[in-house]
């Protein structure tokens, strides 16, 4: 009875708010197996190479193990994050760490063709299938982030860190994912650039409080608003490094998750542009009412997915069409709004707009016109 009241309650704060993404946080749900995943670079092993060199050795296809890589870059973070109050659910890379927790329970970190024990229960559970388009992704957005980290000494290392390589008979495919920091140089320069840069500015900020949950007019402070656009520039780099490579992975998906699949990665370049404020809070929220709980199948049409919320359909619909637009236009919709995004209030028109166009439509035709106006009076960037 005490939990079904706490359940009750928790629903009621959610269901209570003006705005929606403003959630409690007592009402958080953390990625699968977050209690479990390393917290410390010294949870990994350290054992001997082939060469006889002492290596820290992380196995990013380990589900646990690659959470684990978030876990660690949350902690190191939080000294220059945090409003201690909060207790760092403020930290705006909860998003990557949530993210991979929706992949991971939603199956698409699995070996669906089945012809591996990769992630099925009872089997391999941990397991993230090399093959896994969401997975791959995944990786660049993981792996290459934390050798930033540690490239930056935001992560203090005794030895060298070498992840460990993906299970696949392809040489060629297995050259795509770098394994430690001078590999990753030479592979993916910019990624890898865009990523320590990003954490060597995190570490000259430490003495300054930041506070990424925003208030009602959606408000970000310059140096908040500089810090999320050093974020996302290299998140961005990091997905532009990788679609064209692992193109090949989405024939193992059903045709519905694909579009899927690529339409998200294209909103990613309107989310990004409007510095988006991945906290746990928001991420949360906009996933748990939006992201579809299960991969496509072949007979899903959105909006019209019986067991999918009228939200998520909305959801689906929207980023496929604004794809399919992007792409008919050759890109004219992204130079449209990333033109609005030029200015800190087109990038806060740009994100309460984003929040509110499909979990509070009556609002978004006057938000869409708000970033008309932007586009027009922008100088441009």
């Amino acid at each position: 009875m005490p939990t079904l009241l706490a359940v009750k309650s928790c629903l009621w704060v959610i269901l209570s708010l003006q705005i929606g993404w403003l959630v409690q946080i007592n009402c958080h749900l953390l990625p699968p197996l977050w209690d479990q995943a390393p917290g410390s670079i010294t949870e990994y092993p350290v054992v001997k190479n082939s060469a006889g060199d002492t290596i820290i050795s992380i196995n990013p296809w380990n589900y646990t193990q690659r959470l684990g890589l978030y876990k660690c870059l949350l902690n190191a973070t939080d000294p220059y994050f945090q409003s201690i109050q909060l207790h760092g659910k403020r930290n705006i890379l909860w998003g990557l760490a949530v993210q991979l927790g929706w992949q991971e329970s939603t199956g698409r970190l699995h070996d669906i063709t089945n012809q591996t024990k990769c992630g099925l229960p009872g089997r391999d559970m941990d397991c993230i299938w090399p093959l896994s388009w969401w997975g791959s992704i995944n990786y660049f957005l993981s792996a290459i982030p934390f050798l930033g980290a540690v490239n930056a000494h935001l992560i203090p290392t005794r030895y060298p860190v070498v992840l460990v390589e993906p299970k696949l008979k392809s040489p060629t495919q297995k050259a795509y994912f770098c394994l430690s920091i001078k590999d990753c140089y030479r592979k993916y320069n910019s990624t890898m650039v865009a990523w320590t840069s990003f954490f060597k500015v995190v570490q000259k900020i430490k003495k300054q409080q930041f506070n990424f949950l925003p208030n009602d007019n959606n408000n970000l402070t310059p140096i908040e608003d500089h810090i999320l656009d050093l974020m996302w520039t290299a998140h961005v780099d990091s997905l532009r490094a990788t679609l064209k490579l692992f193109s090949n992975n989405l024939k193992y998906q059903s045709k519905p998750e694909q579009r899927f699949a690529l339409s998200w990665a294209n909103l990613v370049n309107f989310i990004g542009s409007c510095h988006f404020i991945t906290d746990l809070n928001n991420t949360e929220y906009m996933q748990e009412t939006l992201l579809p709980k299960r991969l496509l199948r072949a007979n899903d049409h959105p909006p019209f997915i019986k067991d999918f919320s009228q939200d998520i359909n909305a959801c689906l619909f929207i980023t496929e069409t604004l794809r399919d637009v992007n792409l008919a236009t050759d890109n004219l919709i992204l130079n449209l709004w990333n033109r609005a995004m030029c200015t800190s209030k087109g990038r806060r028109d740009g994100r309460f707009f984003l929040t509110h166009a499909i979990v509070h439509p009556k609002t978004s035709i006057e938000s869409f016109l708000t970033i008309l106006g932007d586009i027009i009076k922008s100088p441009g960037c």
